[in-house]
């Protein structure tokens, strides 16, 4: 399990973007207490989430915002 600790986001999803393009398996960004995490697996159900995939093909990498709305029990999925 990768782990990466930043308070800085910006930074945070470059990291992830690196270590996806090392093995093209997305990962999981998103807050905890001491700033952001990164992860091979999401996090705990109804917590936002940032995901950082390489696609070797295109030598790109996406990035998506994955939130939830509480109300409605809700996943919103917004490429960035």
């Amino acid at each position: 399990m990768a782990r990466f600790n930043r308070a800085n986001l910006g930074s945070t999803m470059q990291a992830a973007a690196q270590a996806s393009q090392g093995d093209s398996e997305p990962r999981f960004v998103f807050a905890t207490g001491v700033g952001y995490s990164i992860k091979m697996e999401p996090p705990p159900f109804h917590q936002d989430y940032y995901v950082a995939k390489f696609n070797p093909i295109q030598n790109t990498t996406t990035y998506e915002l994955v939130e939830y709305d509480l109300r409605t029990n809700e996943q919103t999925i917004t490429q960035i």
